[in-house]
């Protein structure tokens, strides 16, 4: 089991990227160093019932990087040391801690459900999904409360494996770090929804190398900022064997003085003919000193490929404002319906799923919420 100890990383031990490193470049990590010399313990624990479903499913809870069995229902999850290690300057803080693994050798019919709790501090926390062959599972991740939550995840899907996911980032405050890499077997599926929709800061980190024949990484999220909040994503994926195919599907939406910063970059190697890859990236600017950046890249070395990206900026549209207050909707309901139309564009997971009502919910509250 994880302790105190082994999850806190202090001050003294933090060796942080800099701006200065191209794929940092959009990242202020400086309040990592505050939040990792910090105790946990300083904020009061949201209420659990607000974060799970009213379904009898295998749930996890961990509270500042320690696991809860008293309040979890593990299912096929096992507690335990992970194997996989991280040669990200985030991930590497996780390695060598204890996390969780799951294994599933059959379809597993329900979702599971893991939520992460923190009361501030800092906490590094590993993770190993294994699927094997032919198996179809669902994972839904709850980060909440304050503090900085590292997590490193490390995916391994067997042939024509499939995963859905979710990573709803919802911690008030603080920093939340989501480093995630892995391995897909021929014809495998993974499928990665994230939704950033409270008032933590964030860096998304994914990278996978596509080395069967046929795998799918189709990758979802919206990043939702208010105040001074930034959220930073990077993706890289590299198409190694033939046949593959990659989307990623990115809405960031800037309020007040707030940062998204969407980067995407996807190599086709020579030996990844008849590659598919597509990247979407579009930015909605709620105000005139919010910032959104983008930077999407494609290297294609083969010749028998169908890649495509795109990437736009812009405002709320005024005749669709006017046309929904002409229909006798309130100003701000018809700003709320716009918000919510352009966010739900990113979901691409099944949609009559746990996920997607989830991601529903989230991005409901959001958009109508008040300051």
């Amino acid at each position: 089991m994880t302790t105190v100890e082994d999850s806190h990383k202090t001050k003294a031990a933090l060796t942080l990227p800099s701006p200065h490193d191209e794929e940092w470049h959009w990242s202020r990590l400086n309040a990592l160093e505050i939040l990792a010399g910090e105790e946990h313990g300083q904020f009061p624990l949201p209420n659990l019932s607000s974060f799970w479903s009213g379904l009898t499913n295998p749930k996890l809870l961990f509270i500042d990087g320690v696991y809860q069995p008293e309040a979890s229902h593990p299912g096929p999850v096992k507690i335990g040391a992970v194997d996989a290690k991280s040669q990200n300057p985030l991930g590497q803080m996780a390695n060598g801690a204890s996390g969780w693994t799951l294994e599933i050798e059959e379809d597993c019919a329900e979702p599971i459900e893991i939520l992460y709790l923190g009361s501030g501090g800092a906490y590094h926390l590993p993770s190993s999904v294994r699927l094997a062959k032919n198996v179809s599972a669902t994972l839904v991740e709850t980060y909440a409360g304050q503090g900085w939550g590292n997590r490193f995840s490390y995916f391994d899907l067997g042939e024509n494996a499939q995963l859905q996911r979710l990573s709803r980032l919802s911690c008030e405050g603080g920093f939340t770090s989501l480093i995630e890499e892995g391995r897909l077997g021929e014809n495998a599926h993974l499928l990665t929804d994230w939704i950033g929709n409270k008032g933590a800061d964030s860096r998304i980190d994914q990278r996978f190398d596509l080395t069967a024949s046929g795998a799918e990484l189709m990758s979802g999220g919206a990043f939702l900022a208010r105040e001074k909040q930034r959220h930073d994503i990077m993706i890289i994926t590299r198409h190694i064997a033939e046949g593959c195919r990659s989307r990623q599907k990115l809405r960031a939406l800037a309020d007040d003085e707030s940062t998204v910063s969407l980067a995407v970059r996807t190599e086709v190697a020579a030996s990844a003919q008849k590659s598919d890859g597509e990247q979407s990236l579009k930015g909605l600017l709620l105000s005139r000193n919010a910032t959104i950046n983008m930077k999407p890249e494609l290297e294609i070395y083969a010749d028998d490929v169908k890649c495509a990206h795109g990437a736009a900026v812009g405002e709320l549209d005024p005749q669709a404002l006017f046309y929904l207050e002409s229909r006798g909707i309130d100003p701000e309901e018809a700003k709320d319906l716009l918000i919510q139309s352009f966010v739900m564009e990113a979901f691409i997971s099944t949609p009559d799923s746990l996920l997607y009502s989830t991601w529903l919910h989230d991005t409901e509250h959001w958009a109508g919420e008040k300051e």
